[in-house]
């Protein structure tokens, strides 16, 4: 065992050479059988039968391509039918056929005929035919084809053309796959053929597919503003090429919803709803579709139907009253007066007068109730006035009101409101040194009283609107007068005229003209060179008056 483990160093190099060699010996046998195994294509010929023959001859020899040469052998086969099959080479050949008798004698050789053996025809994996490919694009989309491999080709063929020929690519490529991006939402066909060798496949392979665009939107449904409705309508949506919607009507007999109308493709946005079906809870059920493309998801909206006549003019009679009758619940008021106002007060205890024109205005906001079920309701107002006087600077002072309103009918068209409540105001009192005509003192009055204002509404359809207003504030208590003297009777007011505009359902908007004045009066006190007698100030103006008015 010994003598075996101790190997004699040549034998083994001498085994290394003789493996070495028998590899290589290998490879160039597996080498040379793949030069020997070209590709080959089952054909098939077919030639006119002859009479009384019983078999039959076919010689077959390979051509150059260019030159049109005889090369290679001549290959000679038999056949008992009129028809041959088999495999060759793609390229060009020559053929001739002759016939042999019940004797086997051969007749003669047909005149030699030149054909071409083309590549294969190109088997097609992806698009198949009919295959609805989808994608998430509003434009183009990656689509990508594949094929199985043709012997013999060098490259392939390929053309992509939309159906309604928008679309057109003609290009080559060596693989067997290529990817495009295609406009979404159109049909397609595809051909496709192998070339090499200086060959081609026989025929064009083709398919038709069609490439779906993005899913549509859903449509949006416009409620409907009352319950005049004669159309429900919606926002179109993007793509779309018609709609599909369905129309109930709840039976409260029954209890179940029922079908009115029903359209699987509308090209409108707007569906009609007839004047002789029935008042009650309605509902619309509605997708958008369109060409090739995924249908959107079903919306629908539900909604109230006036029974009887919902015709415009019926419309025009109902709904001006909403211009007058707009808020039920809870509403806010805000407004705004602008003008030049004038400033004038006269002080008897220190014999002081001042005279003056000022930029100033009036801002307003209020909080209300007003009941659909009663006449009654209720406001409050808060407001914050200022005047700027030249030389001596910007005085601001305010006011509030808070009181019942109450609401009556004069027409289809009009409405008085009356308030009745309690206010409170202030105004600034500027005392001046005649000698030096400078500020020298400014006292802030401070009043409240007794309110009443009305208020005459009308509408002239169911958006315009006038509005006529008349407020008296009486002076009963004085709050803050200089050295707490008595309060003198007196009173402010304010009159106007607007025109009003309905500019959503819950929301309309005035503007217009005010005359507003505010006065507070005074007695004098004991020390006064007349005891008794009456001090003044007041602030008035024609005021440019912007006034909204919404529900809460």
């Amino acid at each position: 065992m010994h003598r075996l483990m101790n190997c004699n160093p040549r034998t083994g190099f001498q085994n290394f050479i003789f493996f070495l060699a028998l590899i290589l010996a290998m490879s160039v046998c597996n080498l040379a059988h793949a030069e020997s195994v070209k590709y080959r294509r089952i054909v098939e010929f077919e030639w006119e039968p002859i009479e009384n023959a019983k078999s039959y001859e076919l010689e077959l020899q390979k051509l150059q391509m260019e030159s049109q040469k005889p090369e290679g052998k001549i290959h000679l086969f038999k056949s008992e039918l009129s028809h041959w099959n088999g495999k060759l080479e793609p390229g060009p050949y020559q053929m001739r056929v002759r016939a042999k008798d019940w004797r086997k004698v051969p007749g003669e050789w047909s005149s030699p005929e030149i054909f071409k053996v083309g590549l294969d025809d190109v088997k097609i994996l992806f698009p198949k035919a009919k295959d609805l490919i989808h994608s998430s694009s509003a434009q183009e989309a990656a689509v990508q084809f594949q094929w199985e491999s043709v012997g013999g080709a060098e490259s392939y063929q390929i053309n992509i053309t939309s159906n309604d020929e928008s679309f057109r690519k003609e290009l080559s490529v060596s693989k067997t796959m290529a990817e495009f991006d295609l406009p979404v939402a159109h049909e397609y066909t595809w051909k496709i053929k192998a070339r090499g060798l200086g060959l081609e496949s026989d025929h064009e392979t083709s398919n038709q597919f069609s490439l779906l665009g993005r899913k549509i939107s859903a449509p949006k449904i416009l409620a409907p503003e009352n319950k005049f409705v004669r159309e429900v309508s919606w926002k179109p949506s993007e793509d779309a090429k018609d709609y599909s919607y369905l129309v109930q009507r709840y039976n409260p007999q029954q209890k179940k919803w029922e079908d009115l109308a029903r359209n699987p493709s509308s090209a409108e946005n707007k569906i009609q709803i007839n004047p002789n079906w029935p008042g009650g809870r309605y509902k619309v059920i509605l997708k958008a579709q369109g060409a090739l493309r995924v249908s959107s998801d079903v919306v629908q909206l539900s909604f109230d139907v006036k029974a009887g006549d919902r015709s415009p003019a019926a419309e025009e009679v109902a709904t001006v009253r909403q211009s007058i009758d707009r808020l039920t619940g809870w509403y806010g008021i805000a407004s705004y007066l602008v003008t030049v106002m004038s400033y004038s007060d006269s002080n008897n205890d220190v014999n002081s007068t001042a005279e003056f024109k000022g930029i100033g205005g009036t801002g307003r906001i209020g909080l209300g109730n007003l009941s659909s079920k009663s006449n009654w309701g209720f406001l409050g107002i808060l407001d914050m006035s200022g005047i700027l006087i030249d030389g001596f600077g910007n005085y601001t002072f305010a006011s509030s009101e808070i009181g019942a309103v109450y609401r009556s009918n004069t027409s289809d068209h009009g409405e008085i409101r009356q308030h009745l409540g309690g206010f409170y105001k202030e105004l600034p009192e500027l005392i001046i040194d005649h000698q030096t005509l400078n500020l020298k003192e400014v006292n802030q009055l401070k009043f409240a009283g007794a309110h009443y204002g009305v208020e005459y509404w009308y509408a002239l359809n169911s958006k315009l609107g006038l509005q006529a207003n008349f407020h008296l504030y009486s002076n009963l208590v004085a709050l803050a007068t200089p050295r707490s003297h008595e309060l003198s009777s007196s009173g402010s007011f304010q009159v106007g005229f607007l025109g009003s505009y309905r500019l959503k359902k819950n929301m309309t908007g005035l503007v217009g003209y005010a005359y507003r004045l505010d006065e507070m009066k005074y007695k004098t006190g004991e020390a006064a060179a007349i005891p008794g007698e009456v001090n003044t100030a007041t602030i008035q103006g024609h005021y440019l008056n912007l006034f909204l008015e919404w529900a809460l």
